[in-house]
């Protein structure tokens, strides 16, 4: 698996990858309404913001044999600025269970070593333990805390892994 920088041109299969999540991937997480919301038109708005004006976010592709199969943005923590912040990473729900996503998360944890954070944070969904197992499995811990997205309508709770 290799990795490289995302780009506007890369608008229409990162768009396509995180539309697909949420309709399949999040079927059982969040509800119905929340999901029609998240067309493929509003799934590359809400990406392509990042990719014009990146604000020292970094937007990234996870690609194997050719072939996207994660997404996913990395930077600084807005609350804890000495942490470094895992702000979203999604696999393709074709190329899940394979692998990639623990492959990813790897890269995410050494480029944020290599910027000089000794700890990353995220929020994730409180009811999305695929994604929970995948964290902890790689040393981050609830921390407690937890916030409800008015866009999404459902808990996330906070993880850290210090000393990455």
């Amino acid at each position: 698996m290799e990795f490289r920088l995302a780009t506007i041109e890369d608008i229409d299969s990162i768009g396509e990858i995180f539309h697909q999540c949420w309709q399949i991937s999040y079927k059982e997480i969040l509800s119905q309404e929340v999901r029609d919301s998240m067309d493929l038109a509003a799934a590359k708005e809400l990406w392509a913001g990042s990719l014009l004006n990146p604000d020292s976010k970094e937007t990234y592709l996870g690609i194997d044999e050719g072939r996207i199969v994660s997404i996913f943005r990395l930077g600084r923590d807005a609350d804890l600025v000495s942490t470094g912040h895992l702000f979203s990473l999604y696999v393709h729900p074709m190329s899940a269970g394979k692998g990639f996503g623990s492959q990813t998360l790897e890269f995410v944890i050494q480029r944020l070593k290599s910027l000089g954070f000794q700890q990353i944070s995220l929020w994730v969904f409180e009811s999305n333990e695929v994604a929970r197992n995948l964290y902890v499995g790689k040393g981050f811990q609830v921390t407690g805390l937890k916030r409800t997205d008015d866009r999404w309508k459902i808990p996330e709770i906070q993880m850290i892994k210090k000393g990455s």
